[in-house]
C-alpha cells in the first residue's frame, strides 16, 4: 500500500494502532521530503484492519458534539486541540489527497470511500453514511462582520489552464435499484431548527433563516438560482418531475407548513413571474382555485384590493372590492370589443349615485324612470325601464 508523505500527521508515524513498526517490518523514512516508510514496506491487511491509533495534542480527551448519540470508547479518534486549549491555527488533523488521470467514462473516480450496509428492518432503524457536525459556543460579539460555522463545504473549481470544464460542488443522489420500492426518495434534505425568535413579517438580508440559500460571487450573471435539469430522462415520461416546486397542504402538527406566501419576490427586477415561454396550445400560464382573488396593492401599499375572481356559479368578477375607485379599459381612440351581452348594474332613480365631472360617461339601469324621451331628466316614480346616463351635471335618459 502507497502512502503520500503529507497524508499522515507526524504522530502517526510513530507506530500503527498496537502494533510496532518492528512488527510489520516498515521502518519510517526519516526523509520527510520522502514517502513515510523506506522502500519495499508492505503494511499487514491485519494492521490495516487495526487502524490508527489515537492522536491527542496535549492528552486532549474526546468530546462528542450534542447531536452525537454513539459511543465512542471503541473508535479510533483523533483529536488536535482541547475545549480548554483549542487550536489556533486553520491546518486540518488529516489531509488526503489524490492525483487522478483516470480515462474510465463510468463508475466513480473516488479519492475517498465510505460504505455502509443497513440490514434492520424495524420501526425507526436507521444508518447514517456519514455524520458531520460543527458545533459554536462562542457565538458572535455583533461587532465588525458575523463569524459563522459550516457543517460541510464542498468546491469543485476549474483552475488554469483548463478549459471549457464542468465543476459540480456538491452531488447527492438517493437511488432506487433492482426491484426495490420506496416510501420516500429524497435526493438532498435540509433543515432548519430554530428557537430564538419567529421570523419577522418583513424579511430582512441582514438577519434571517432558510433551508435553502443560492448565492452568486462572481463577476458574470449566472442563469438561475435553481434549475430543473432539463438533460433529465430517455423517453416519454422518463426522468419527469409532476411538480417543478411544490409546497404542499399541512400535515401532523403543524396547521399550515407556509403562513404568508408560497412564493415571494421583491427583487428589482424586470419581471416578477415570467411565463412567456411556456407553450400555448395546451398549457395553462397560470390555475387558480375557484372563489380565490388576485390582489393588487392599493395606491397607498396599505391594503390588498381584489381585482379578479371567479365564483362558484362561474361569474367572473372584475374590480369586485369596495376599495376600487375604477376601472379603466383601452385607451382613448382605440376599440374595445365586447363579444357577449352587456349587463348594467340596476337601481331605481333614488339610488343613483351623485352625478358630477368625475363621473360623466358611466351608465346604469334604472327601473322606475317617468319618462322614457332621450335626453331627459332621470326622474323616478313611473315604470319605465331606461339606461341612465351621467352627462356631468345630472341623470339624463339614453
Amino acid at each position: 500500500m502507497s502512502w503520500g508523505r503529507r497524508a499522515l500527521p507526524a504522530a502517526l508515524l510513530m507506530g500503527w494502532h498496537g502494533i510496532s513498526w518492528a512488527q510489520t517490518g516498515c521502518v519510517p523514512n526519516p526523509n520527510l521530503a520522502g514517502p513515510p516508510f523506506v522502500d519495499g514496506c508492505t503494511i499487514p491487511a491485519s494492521a490495516l484492519n487495526r487502524g490508527f491509533g489515537p492522536l491527542n495534542q496535549n492528552g486532549a480527551a474526546f468530546a462528542p458534539t450534542i447531536s452525537f448519540t454513539g459511543d465512542a470508547t471503541n473508535a479510533n479518534k483523533l483529536v488536535l486541540g482541547s475545549s480548554t486549549l483549542p487550536n489556533a491555527t486553520q491546518n486540518p488533523i488529516l489531509a488526503i489527497e489524490k492525483f487522478s488521470n483516470s480515462t474510465a467514462t463510468a463508475g466513480v473516480n473516488q479519492t475517498v470511500y465510505i460504505g455502509s450496509i443497513k440490514s434492520g428492518n424495524t420501526s425507526l432503524s436507521r444508518l447514517t453514511g456519514l455524520f458531520s457536525e460543527t458545533q459554536d459556543i462562542s457565538g458572535w460579539s455583533g461587532g465588525g462582520s458575523n463569524n459563522f460555522i459550516e457543517g460541510i463545504r464542498s468546491h469543485a473549481s476549474l483552475v488554469p489552464p483548463g478549459t471549457l470544464g464542468s465543476a459540480y460542488g456538491l452531488v447527492t443522489v438517493a437511488e432506487e435499484s433492482g426491484a426495490a420500492t420506496h416510501t420516500f426518495m429524497i435526493g438532498t434534505e435540509s433543515e432548519v431548527i430554530t428557537r430564538d425568535a419567529d421570523a419577522p413579517a418583513i424579511f430582512s438580508p441582514l438577519r434571517y433563516s432558510a433551508s435553502f440559500v443560492s448565492s452568486s460571487s462572481g463577476s458574470k450573471k449566472v442563469d438561475a438560482a435553481f434549475i430543473v435539469n432539463p438533460f433529465l430522462g430517455t423517453g416519454t415520461g422518463a426522468g419527469t418531475y409532476r411538480r417543478g416546486f411544490y409546497v404542499p397542504t399541512a400535515t401532523g402538527l403543524a396547521s399550515t407548513v407556509v403562513t404568508d406566501s408560497a412564493f415571494e419576490a421583491s427583487c428589482n427586477c424586470a419581471i416578477g413571474l415570467q411565463l412567456s415561454g411556456m407553450p400555448t396550445s395546451s398549457f395553462a400560464s397560470l390555475d387558480l382555485p375557484n372563489t380565490a382573488p388576485v390582489r393588487i396593492k392599493n395606491g397607498a401599499s396599505s391594503a390588498d384590493v381584489n381585482v379578479l375572481s371567479l365564483s362558484n356559479v362561474d361569474i367572473l368578477s372584475i374590480a369586485g372590492d369596495a376599495n376600487v375607485a375604477a376601472v379603466a379599459i383601452g385607451q382613448p381612440g382605440t376599440s374595445t370589443a365586447i363579444l357577449g351581452a352587456l349587463k348594467l348594474a340596476k337601481v331605481t332613480a333614488a339610488g343613483l349615485p351623485g352625478c358630477n365631472v368625475g363621473l360623466e360617461g358611466i351608465l346604469y339601469a334604472v327601473s322606475d324612470a317617468n319618462s322614457a324621451t332621450f335626453n331627459a331628466p332621470v326622474v323616478g316614480g313611473g315604470g319605465n325601464h331606461v339606461m341612465a346616463y351621467c352627462n356631468g351635471s345630472g341623470w339624463t335618459v339614453h
